[in-house]
């Protein structure tokens, strides 16, 4: 059975795309609204590790903590992501 899961990676939670202050996204106070609101998990690590692909591909690598991501594609697509600190947000 497959799920249909829409997710992204963002550099920061805030809806005007400014960066963090240094709180996490738990710590958002009441009232407030983020980009975590409308999904269903949102974790919060670190790129760590890109490589050479076939072609015009490239491997990037990610951990959140015991779950890890392994993303290939297209190189023009994958470039703007820097080795820092990201979140995942997803959608069932």
């Amino acid at each position: 059975m497959a799920i249909d899961c829409r997710s992204f990676l963002a550099s920061t939670l805030s809806i005007d795309g400014s960066k963090d202050d240094g709180k996490g996204w738990r710590d958002i106070g009441m009232g407030e609204s983020s980009m975590a609101d409308g999904y269903d998990y949102v974790c919060h690590g670190k790129i760590y590790r890109f490589e050479e692909g076939d072609d015009e591909n490239i491997k990037v690598f990610v951990s959140f903590g015991g779950l890890l991501l392994y993303m290939e594609g297209p190189y023009k697509n994958l470039t703007p992501l820097r080795i820092d600190y990201v979140y995942l947000c997803m959608k069932k």
